[in-house]
């Protein structure tokens, strides 16, 4: 028995819920033990394996590819206990296997050509304590490059590049990174301002057509975004899933002008992104060597540990190191804090979380790229109080469901909302820690499930210029059936449906494909709800009896109508199926109010 502190009634959770809070502490040491007997980085010929990375040299001492390696609770479930079996366009939907489109290169501008730098020496790799270190003599035209790379466990890549010498001329000088995958948000220098503002999607934004699709100064820097001239201190590109981080502690060996990018990324016609670092952005004419010095960490460097799901809504976080900090040295920490100004406050009653950080910044901030497990500490109590409007409650607590975060309910009004939802995670096995949970988050579940229709601003009959469902978000978790029916295995959903919008939607559901989610149709029937129902003190004449609330389901829609649903965790009701076409399953109109959330279920054979 658990009471949230405030709460008068204590909240009961099952005994696998209490036997993952007791253990955690147990699997955490087992894991860190574990972690000490494993060697951290290890050199066969010119690949390095870490925990997490696959990092192939070339001669000039610079990745071929990168390819990041999947955690077992990060496949997909059919693929767990398979990972060499997985297919590459499953692991690309995941953000994991090869990073780069083409090998790392030092390209020069010299009397109008660009000239690849290539290798005048044979590599050199060894092993320095836990990093490898490798070592390249390079020419580009006449330009001599010395480049020494050091690489470490964290996928942490640090850069030592020495240039020029004997007067040449170079107008630039550049490391050329293709990459491969999506890349949906830049975040340039410190990531938060304190005191605390409202942040805007367009500061972290890349632009979608073909050209420069960021930079860190001039034309292509994002719409409010930081104006960071010179050589920034900082940046991350990245998504949801992976990313890239750089980092450069001062400006000695660069040339930029300040109206010149020292980072940009350039998209193609087919939208493949390279990611453009600048040493030289304007004519330099080299007299003595110079030497720049700047670091890439690569993410995720870890994984979440066992029991981490239980752990940030139920440990204390005292130790746990802030947001804005842990994301830039995610191998310091296994957990981060969520808090003030770096992702925990609000702005105001009104200006909940959805409003002050726009969710692809507080997925950012929450280090669902870095493997980190992230509590929210947020203040929404001190906007509200118990009777208020629960908004402020109801956004803290879908963030967590749309980025698998833990919450302090303690910062909340309204406790039992968290109760409702801790209480929903729990029987379903969230907190289960056997290996069969996958979460599946709002950036890839468009594969699985839908909201509305698609949006056409252009449509004849379109009354609106922006889309009335952008603020609708979907992330859902899958486990095995426990018992399948007949003795199929399937698997059961819990879908969260997350409106960050001022206004209360109303549209339809849409499973888009029941196999691959459920593995087969949804067995969840109304009829069968209502049976759990207490009808104890309801005389069985009533209209509001059993009987007659399971007939009051045959009639609706006809006789022959169809009493498949989605079952409501919060109230225990249900949202009916609508329509089914193939693999397709259609349900609703499903209501969900503004800045609230609805919690459902569905499970297959």
């Amino acid at each position: 028995m658990m009471r949230w502190p405030g709460h008068p009634d204590p909240v009961t959770f099952t005994p696998a819920y209490r036997g993952v809070a007791q253990g955690i502490l147990l699997s955490l040491l087992t894991a860190a033990a574990a972690g000490e007997n494993a060697p951290a980085i290890r050199l066969d010929g010119n690949t390095l394996h870490t925990p997490r990375h696959e990092i192939t040299l070339g001669a000039d001492g610079l990745p071929q590819q990168i390819v990041l390696l999947a955690a077992p609770a990060e496949l997909p479930l059919e693929w767990r206990g398979k990972a060499a079996e997985v297919p590459q366009a499953i692991l690309a939907e995941l953000g994991r296997g090869s990073q780069l489109s083409q090998p790392m290169r030092w390209t020069v501008r010299a009397d109008g050509q660009d000239l690849v730098a290539q290798p005048v020496r044979p590599l050199q790799l060894e092993m320095k304590g836990e990093r490898v270190v490798a070592e390249a003599q390079l020419k580009a035209g006449l330009c001599p490059l010395s480049l020494a790379c050091a690489y470490a466990p964290s996928g942490r890549m640090d850069f030592r590049l020495t240039y020029g010498d004997g007067g040449q001329a170079v107008e630039s000088l550049t490391l050329a990174i293709a990459l491969a995958g999506p890349i949906d948000i830049a975040v340039l220098g410190p990531p938060i301002d304190d005191p605390l503002r409202l942040y805007r999607l367009e500061e972290f934004s890349l632009r979608p057509d073909a050209g420069t699709a960021w930079a860190n100064t001039g034309s292509a820097r994002p719409e409010g975004g930081r104006d960071s001239p010179g050589v920034p201190p900082r940046c991350f590109l990245g998504s949801g899933d992976r990313g890239f981080t750089w980092l450069a502690q001062r400006a000695d060996g660069f040339h930029i002008p300040p109206a010149s990018p020292c980072l940009e990324v350039e998209r193609d016609k087919a939208g493949l992104l390279t990611w453009l670092v600048h040493v030289v952005q304007q004519e330099a004419r080299l007299e003595k060597p110079e030497t720049a010095e700047f670091s890439i960490l690569v993410h995720p460097a870890g994984a979440r540990p066992p029991g981490s799901r239980i752990a940030v809504w139920t440990s204390p976080d005292e130790t746990w190191p802030r947001a804005d900090r842990a994301v830039d040295e995610p191998e310091g920490s296994a957990f981060m804090a969520l808090e003030g100004p770096a992702g925990g406050d609000a702005l105001s009653a009104e200006e909940n979380l959805a409003v002050t950080f726009p969710l692809a910044f507080h997925r950012f901030l929450a280090g669902t790229q870095t493997g980190l497990a992230a509590r929210l500490r947020t203040n929404a109590n001190r906007l509200i109080r118990p009777g208020m409007n629960p908004a402020a409650d109801r956004m803290a607590l879908g963030r967590t469901l749309l980025l698998d975060i833990g919450l302090d309910p303690s910062d909340l009004a309204h406790r039992t909302e968290a109760a409702s939802v801790i209480r929903a995670m729990d029987e379903f096995g969230c907190f289960l820690d056997d290996g069969q949970t996958e979460f599946i988050p709002y950036w890839r579940s468009p594969a699985f499930l839908g909201y509305g229709e698609a949006f056409n601003s252009g449509g004849a009959f379109s009354l609106t210029h922006e889309d009335p469902l952008a603020h609708v978000h979907i992330s859902l978790w899958r486990r095995p059936m426990a018992t399948g029916i007949g003795g199929s295995k399937g698997f059961k959903a819990l879908i969260a449906v997350v409106n960050e919008s001022a206004a209360a939607v109303r549209e339809q559901l849409y499973l888009l494909d029941r196999i691959r989610l459920l593995g087969g149709p949804n067995q969840i029937h109304a009829k069968a709800v209502i049976a759990g129902w207490d009808f104890s003190a309801i005389p069985d004449d009533s209209d509001w009896s059993r009987a007659r609330l399971q007939a009051t389901v045959s009639s609706h829609g006809g006789g022959n109508a169809s009493d498949v649903s989605l079952l409501d965790t919060a109230d225990h009701g249900f949202v009916r199926l609508a329509a089914t076409k193939d693999s397709l399953e259609v349900y609703g109109p499903l209501h969900v109010p503004a800045y609230s959330f609805r919690l459902l279920l569905a499970a297959g054979p």
